[in-house]
């Protein structure tokens, strides 16, 4: 409550009959924090009759340091009542206040009335009135994961004694008081700390210091720590349901320890202390968090100890649970069906793996096959020497385009095992007997006999090189006959054809029927051998032979053929130069000789791989003029593998002359687009000028 002080005073001066007189009473307050405190209390008489009667009301001030800077007046006055005439005598004022320090108060007094004033003065000590104490709280220090040190300072007692003092805290209330879990440090002012402990790891606190008097409790500031974290806590459990190639790991999580769990499971190897990222470690997780948790640990080997740790993972880092081991119980053999190689058409190689005996010697391994799925030992057999690894068997008599299954096998005391079944299927055989012709410049017929088991046949064709698969190259053929005739080459080219048999969409040959021809030649600039000049028309030959035959109806059928010899040095040869020669025709007419029925062949080398078909020789003759004979004269000559022909020219002949036109008589040469007179022997080109 508020500490009190009394100041006696006396006022001299009478009012009478005065509008609102009053007499007021300033109060100062000076001390610590008290800066001309100011509270002031009026009087006032109410009935002048009554004479030395003093009336007055009670009124407390509160003076409460700086927070009261200007004067208060307190109008004793009843509510409502009018200005009378009074008089003031002396009087005695307490005067009360609510200070946490030592204070002193003076009073005065000023008589405001009209007939004059008055005056008085006082002082009085009054104590300090107890408040709670201030106090601080400090940072925390010594942080781990379970307790930190609390400090803090009653830096004031409250005008009172410290009675007890400590800290407060909580993981949950922002501003925690002694409601909350709390620790008492002693009693007194002064800096005071002390341990906490008993905490929960990776959790915030708040921290409050506090100090009590009889006036009550004080609270610091509120601060905050976090305990630390550290890894998890587990435990690896025994292993359970352990069979041939299994078993159950078991482990638990216990705790946390303040941070939570990122990861959890198992890491397992067949070598001492597992750990992750270990040569041979095999790790497993397991989702979830705290608590217990198992893995069904699969594709074990047989027969073989395996060591196991729990472990679990948080902010903090990895921890693992001690190491346990168990035993795999033995088994058949571990064996795997590694596939087939070398496949042709009554061949394989097909192979195996026993990846482990499973606890028992290996007395037997190898392959089964039949045409049917999943075959055993009871079905075709080969057997592989050897224990464990790897093993290959080749497989002969099979039969072409047929589709087989093979497993491989091992047998130990406990049983026999087989790895997975692979399909395979043999390809056809080979085309055989591939030949070809040549037929002219541009065309070779083709022929072969189909590869066994092959429904299809392939043909491909590349000039340089065969072609290296069935998807290279030229198409030529594909289909299901044995021959045919290859079109659209081009003269004097050299054709590689390669043939492959078919079983279905993809299933070739593996072995090829591999052929090349050359397409005949025609003449190089054919056009130079109408005329005798210094370019000639030339062809690859083999020999020095020059054959001609000729068509009279266009190309459709042919003459005899006719042969006669080059020179090596240009010269010229004649064929039907009796005058009578009619080619093996019946007969000849002028019809048989224009430019549209008459064509002449020339054949190149006893080969007869070149040749050339000649047109346009300007002929124009009565239709009804029968011809004795056709001359046909070839100049040029034959040299290292190379005919050269350097003009070919045709008479038309009546008996033994040529035909009987007259000296003089003209003509227009379509082959040189000349007009041309005959002298009685030549037909010779006029004169432009």
């Amino acid at each position: 409550m508020a500490s009190s002080g009394t100041i006696n005073g006396s006022f001299s001066g009478v009012a009478t009959t005065v509008a609102y007189p009053y007499i007021y009473w300033e109060v100062v307050a000076t001390g610590p924090n008290y800066h001309n405190v100011k509270a002031s209390i009026y009087y006032k008489k109410l009935n002048a009759s009554w004479g030395s009667y003093n009336l007055s009301h009670s009124v407390t001030e509160t003076i409460n340091g700086d927070s009261n800077t200007g004067n208060f007046a307190f109008d004793l006055r009843p509510v409502g009542t009018a200005p009378i005439t009074c008089f003031v005598r002396s009087r005695t004022v307490t005067v009360y206040h609510n200070a946490p320090v030592n204070i002193t108060i003076s009073f005065s007094s000023v008589t405001k009335t009209s007939l004059g004033n008055g005056s008085a003065s006082g002082t009085a000590s009054l104590d300090a009135i107890p408040v709670v104490p201030s106090v601080s709280t400090d940072a925390c220090s010594n942080v781990n994961n379970t307790s930190f040190t609390a400090s803090g300072t009653v830096t004031g007692d409250g005008y009172a004694t410290v009675t007890s003092r400590g800290f407060c805290y909580s993981s949950t209330t922002s501003n925690p008081t002694l409601a909350d879990s709390y620790k008492v440090v002693g009693s007194g002012t002064g800096a005071f700390s002390t341990s906490i402990t008993g905490l929960s790891a990776g959790t915030t606190y708040y921290i409050r210091s506090y100090a009590t008097n009889s006036a009550g409790t004080g609270y610091g500031n509120v601060v905050t720590q976090a305990t630390t974290y550290s890894a998890p806590t587990v435990t690896t459990n025994a292993v359970t349901n352990i069979d041939k190639f299994s078993a159950t790991l078991n482990g638990s999580v216990n705790a946390d320890n303040g941070s939570a769990i990122t990861e959890r499971g198992f890491v397992y190897s067949t070598t001492t202390n597992p750990v992750i990222g270990g040569s041979g470690v095999i790790k497993q997780t397991v989702a979830g968090t705290t608590g217990a948790y198992s893995y069904n640990a699969t594709s074990l080997s047989a027969k073989t100890t395996y060591y196991v740790k729990a472990y679990a993972t948080n902010e903090a880092g990895t921890s693992y649970g001690s190491q346990t081991s168990f035993e795999t119980l033995s088994a058949a053999p571990s064996v795997t069906s590694t596939g087939v190689t070398n496949l042709v058409d009554t061949t394989a190689t097909l192979g195996g793996n026993v990846t482990a005996d499973n606890g028992s010697t290996i007395t037997e391994r190898g392959v089964c096959y039949s045409t049917s799925e999943n075959p055993t030992t009871a079905n075709n057999k080969q057997v592989v020497s050897g224990t464990t690894g790897s093993y290959t068997k080749d497989i002969t008599g099979l039969t072409a385009a047929t589709t087989y299954h093979y497993r491989a096998f091992a047998t130990n005391a406990y049983g026999t095992s087989y790895g997975s079944d692979v399909a395979f299927r043999t390809q056809p055989s080979k085309v055989t007997s591939f030949s070809g012709t040549v037929t002219g410049k541009t065309t070779i017929d083709l022929s072969w006999v189909k590869g066994i088991g092959g429904t299809y046949t392939i043909i491909r064709r590349a000039t340089g090189a065969y072609p290296t698969g069935p998807g290279e190259g030229t198409s030529v053929y594909s289909g299901t006959g044995t021959t045919v005739t290859d079109t659209g080459l081009s003269a004097g080219t050299t054709y590689y054809y390669r043939a492959w048999a078919r079983d279905g969409a993809e299933n070739y040959s593996a072995g090829t029927a591999d052929l090349t021809k050359t397409t005949h030649y025609g003449l190089t600039n054919p056009e130079e051998a109408y005329e005798e000049d210094s370019v000639y028309a030339t062809a690859p030959a083999n020999d020095n032979k020059v054959y001609i035959k000729l068509s009279k109806d266009g190309g459709v059928t042919w003459s005899n053929e006719l042969e006669a010899t080059l020179p090596s040095s240009n010269g010229t040869v004649s064929f039907g130069s009796s005058g009578t020669e009619l080619w093996g025709f019946m007969t000849l007419n002028g019809d048989d000789v224009d430019d549209t029925s008459f064509r002449l062949k020339i054949t190149l080398g006893s080969n007869k791989t070149s040749y050339q078909t000649y047109k346009n020789f300007g002929f124009t003759i009565t239709p009804t003029y029968l011809l004795t004979g056709i001359e046909v004269n070839v100049k040029g000559y034959h040299s290292s593998g190379t005919s050269y022909i350097d003009g070919i020219s045709v008479k038309c002949r009546y008996g033994t002359s040529v035909l009987p036109i007259k000296a003089g008589s003209q003509a227009f040469d379509s082959t040189t687009g000349k007009l041309v007179f005959f002298d009685g022997t030549n037909w010779k080109q006029v004169a432009t000028t």
